[in-house]
């Protein structure tokens, strides 16, 4: 092989796979490029979502004022000024209270991450010990012995 550049075959094989290498780098690094860009994009979008997001937060906020507002309104025809604001502050007052509660409830059912982790990894062991247990156990034995007479 005359027109092949290094000498013999092994040069031949050492050319060939530096060129391989130098092959799939380039590859490897337009892979990164082409998934920093689309990163990049998604970042983006993921801001203008933020965006988008906060401001109905911001309008969410204001919601239960205005309903406040109205309740006291429409109570206002029946009632005074005064005594329609008491009843909706009452009204919003228990709502704060029941909803309060059912969170306080639902503290109790967290879990400590130490506590999480540890009863998984137990588990885990449990789960390795028996069913992927190196050892031969008294139900593979019988079947070894099963297999061997037949």
């Amino acid at each position: 092989m005359s027109g092949s550049p290094g000498t013999g075959r092994g040069g031949e094989w050492i050319y060939l796979s530096r060129e391989l290498l130098g092959d799939l780098l380039e590859v490897l690094d337009a892979e990164i490029a082409a998934a920093r860009d689309d990163l990049r994009v998604s970042g983006r979008f993921a801001g203008r979502a933020l965006t988008f997001f906060g401001a109905a937060a911001s309008i969410l906020i204001w919601l239960p004022a205005i309903l406040g507002y109205v309740m006291i309104r429409v109570l206002a025809q029946w009632l005074p000024d005064w005594g329609a604001g008491l009843i909706v502050f009452a009204v919003f007052l228990v709502l704060v209270v029941v909803l309060g509660a059912l969170g306080w409830n639902k503290t109790k059912r967290i879990e400590n991450p130490v506590d999480t982790v540890t009863r998984r990894t137990r588990d885990h062991l449990a789960w390795w010990r028996s069913e992927v247990s190196l050892r031969p156990g008294p139900a593979d034995a019988a079947e070894e012995a099963e297999r061997g007479a037949g």
